[in-house]
């Protein structure tokens, strides 16, 4: 996972805090709303929280459900958290380690989450936890790797997950080519994630069925992200850098990704 320095991190955060009076965490045997966290049941946790549970109870170690968020690089579970007064300086009883401590990059997209306002926290949230996704998948797999056909790529979506799904092609002109297709678990059930290098950068394209995107431009953990949705399937194209040339560069993919859905 990488690392934002401690230092920065409490910077692009200290707005979220100054303003605000911490609650106290209280450390119990019985600790639901942590216990579903730590599990990275998002549901539970959002039901707990409907039905008064304490967001800031924390298990016997002092682990908060914050604590669990930033573990798991939950970007959206720790959005709805800290929407729910979670308390960002909670510290364990070993080590005293704080939320901020164990995920600085979390909390700094988290940063830019809450910049964005009420209306489109969720779907900032949404893309930076695809930002991170994607930059760690990238980290694992690679780049320098052969195209792939489409239409294989879309047969073997079918037969080994059971996903329909329009996959773009590559395009030798705009030297952008797919390279791999997986199908992943996220909160709200199961999306597809194409991967694709544009001029050896890498970019993916993340397919998520009956969810409708805000069309929007976002910069995110240091990336760029698009979203925008077609016959109630939501689409979010994550791609490294956050200059003005990444951002015209961003968009002409995301250009050619809605012709060719």
């Amino acid at each position: 996972m990488y690392r934002m320095p401690y230092a920065l991190a409490v910077v692009v955060t200290s707005t979220m805090l100054m303003s605000s009076t911490q609650p106290v965490t209280a450390w119990a045997a019985d600790a639901p709303v942590a216990d579903a966290a730590m599990h990275g049941d998002g549901d539970t946790v959002r039901a707990l929280l409907a039905d008064g549970g304490d967001v800031n109870t924390a298990q016997g170690d002092g682990m908060t459900a914050l604590h669990w968020a930033a573990f798991r690089d939950d970007v959206v579970l720790a959005a709805a958290l800290i929407e729910a007064d979670a308390d960002i300086a909670a510290a364990t009883r070993v080590g005293g380690i704080t939320p901020l401590s164990m995920a600085a990059t979390l909390l700094l997209a988290l940063g830019g989450v809450f910049v964005a306002g009420q209306q489109g926290r969720l779907e900032a949230a949404f893309a930076a936890q695809l930002a991170i996704d994607h930059e760690k998948c990238f980290a694992e797999f690679g780049t320098g790797h052969p195209p792939i056909d489409a239409a294989e790529a879309e047969a073997r979506l079918a037969a080994v997950h059971g996903v329909e799904v329009s996959v773009p092609a590559g395009e030798d002109g705009e030297q952008m080519a797919l390279v791999d297709a997986r199908s992943c678990e996220y909160d709200g059930g199961h999306m597809t994630h194409l991967l694709y290098e544009v001029e050896g950068r890498p970019v993916s394209l993340f397919v998520v069925p009956d969810v409708r995107h805000t069309e929007r431009s976002l910069d995110v953990v240091g990336h760029q992200a698009r979203l925008w949705s077609a016959d109630d399937v939501g689409y979010v194209l994550v791609g490294d850098g956050a200059s003005a040339d990444d951002g015209a560069a961003m968009d002409r993919v995301a250009a050619y990704m809605r012709a060719h859905e």
